[in-house]
């Protein structure tokens, strides 16, 4: 088998939730498996900062694509 060098995959996961939502500690059980990030957001108060720091995440996850 060839292998070409110029792709490269990465996975990453995240739960980014409002942070007032209530969470039940069962789903939270149940996530942990999958290996998702859990992130407490202030989507209500502050949804633009909130969308510029999950962006910023997901730059850094991708090298920026």
């Amino acid at each position: 088998m060839q292998r070409n060098k110029a792709y490269q995959l990465a996975v990453a996961n995240a739960l980014w939730i409002e942070k007032t939502f209530p969470l039940r500690p069962e789903f939270l059980a149940a996530m942990s498996p999958y290996g998702a990030g859990f992130f407490p957001a202030d989507f209500k108060g502050a949804p633009d900062a909130e969308r510029i720091r999950i962006n910023k995440w997901v730059g850094e996850k991708t090298n920026d694509r």
